[in-house]
C-alpha cells in the first residue's frame, strides 16, 4: 500500500516537546557547580528562543563533559528548532549510545526523522519509547501516526486502539483514528470516530471541523448529512467567536455543499474579509464558484439548490 501522509507532524511534535522538556529539566550528574550554572543559563536562553546562545553554552559544557547525554539532547533540541535536523540527529544518536534507555533522546530523534520525511527511521525510535514507557498513551498515538504515514493503516489503528484504552477521553486521539479511517475510505468508521471526538470534548475544534467536512463532502451518501454538517461547522465558528477565517470558510463550504448558496456567499465573504493576503486567492476562487451556484467539492449526487434545510 502506498504511503498515505494524511497526518501532520503535530502529534509527533508533542513527543518532541515532552522529550525536550525532560532533557532540559533533567538534573545533571556529578559535574562542577560552574557547569550546572552554565546548563541553567543555557536553558534560560532556550526558553527565551535565543537558540544560538543556548547552543554555544551547551558546546562549552560538552567540551568539558563530552558524555553528558542530557546536554546532547538539549543541544539537539536547539538545532532542531533551527531546522538543523542532521546535526540534531547526530546529537540524539550520541546521547542514545551513551544512555540506551534515554526516552527523551529517542523521542527527539524520532521527531527529527519525521521532519526530514523519514518515518521509516522514526518508527524504531517510537518502538523504543513504548518499550520504556508502555503505559504512555501519546507514545502509541505518535507511533500510529508514523505507521499510517508508512502505509500501514491496520497497524496504525491497532496502536490508536491501545492509546484509547489508556486514555479513552482524549478527543485528539479519536480525531487521529477518524483521519486514518478516512484515508482508507472507510467513511462510516471515520464518522463514528469524529463523533466520538466531539462527545469526548464538546470544544474539540478538530473534531467538529473534520466531522463537518466529512458530512458535507463524503462520496458515500449514507454518511452525508448536510444539516448536521452545517451544525458542526457553526460550532467551530462559535468556539472561535466567529474570528478565525478558516472556520468561517468551512461554514461557507458546508452551506455551499448543501445548496444554500446565499448563506455560503455570506460566510465565504466573511472569511475573505478576515483572512491574510496569502489565503486570498483560494478563498476568492471559492467565493466566485458560490456566486455561480457551484460547489468546490464535487460529489456524485449533490443536493438540489435550496434556501434552507
Amino acid at each position: 500500500m502506498a504511503r498515505m501522509h494524511v497526518l501532520s507532524l503535530l502529534q509527533v511534535i508533542v513527543v518532541l516537546s515532552a522529550s525536550c522538556a525532560v532533557a532540559l529539566a533533567e538534573p545533571a550528574p556529578e559535574i562542577p557547580d560552574r557547569l550546572k550554572d552554565v546548563l541553567s543559563e543555557a536553558k534560560s536562553h532556550y526558553d527565551a528562543g535565543r537558540l544560538p546562545q543556548a547552543i554555544a553554552l551547551y558546546d562549552d559544557v560538552l567540551s568539558e563533559v563530552p558524555d553528558l547525554a542530557a546536554a546532547l539532547v538539549a543541544r539537539g533540541a536547539c538545532r532542531m528548532k533551527l531546522n538543523e535536523f542532521q546535526p540534531a540527529i547526530m546529537d540524539f544518536t550520541r546521547a542514545i549510545e551513551l544512555d540506551p534507555d534515554n526516552h527523551a533522546a529517542y523521542g527527539a530523534r524520532a521527531t527529527a526523522w519525521a521532519n526530514v520525511k523519514r518515518p521509516d527511521k522514526a518508527l524504531p525510535d517510537f518502538d523504543q519509547i513504548i518499550r520504556l514507557r508502555p503505559n504512555d498513551a501519546n507514545s502509541y498515538v505518535v507511533r500510529g501516526v508514523t505507521k499510517a504515514n508508512l502505509g500501514k493503516p491496520l497497524a496504525a489503528l491497532a496502536d490508536i486502539e491501545v492509546a484509547l484504552s489508556l486514555d479513552p477521553g482524549n478527543a485528539k486521539t479519536h480525531v487521529v483514528r477518524g483521519m486514518i479511517w478516512q484515508a482508507v475510505k472507510q467513511f462510516a468508521a471515520a464518522r463514528i470516530a469524529f463523533e466520538s471526538a466531539v462527545r469526548a470534548d464538546a470544544a474539540s475544534l478538530e473534531g467538529h471541523n473534520k466531522l463537518a467536512l466529512l458530512l458535507v463532502t463524503c462520496s458515500d451518501a449514507s454518511v452525508r448529512d448536510y444539516k448536521r454538517g452545517i451544525q458542526h461547522a457553526q460550532e467551530c465558528c462559535k468556539l472561535t467567536d466567529y474570528k478565525q477565517w478558516q472556520h468561517l470558510a468551512m461554514l461557507g463550504t458546508a452551506y455551499a455543499q448543501a445548496g444554500q448558496f446565499p448563506e455560503a456567499i455570506k460566510w465565504q465573504q466573511s472569511a475573505v474579509d478576515s483572512a491574510p493576503a496569502e489565503a486570498q486567492p483560494a478563498l476568492q476562487q471559492r467565493l466566485a464558484l458560490y456566486r455561480e451556484g457551484k460547489t468546490f467539492y464535487k460529489i456524485a449526487s449533490p443536493p438540489p439548490r435550496t434556501t434552507n434545510l
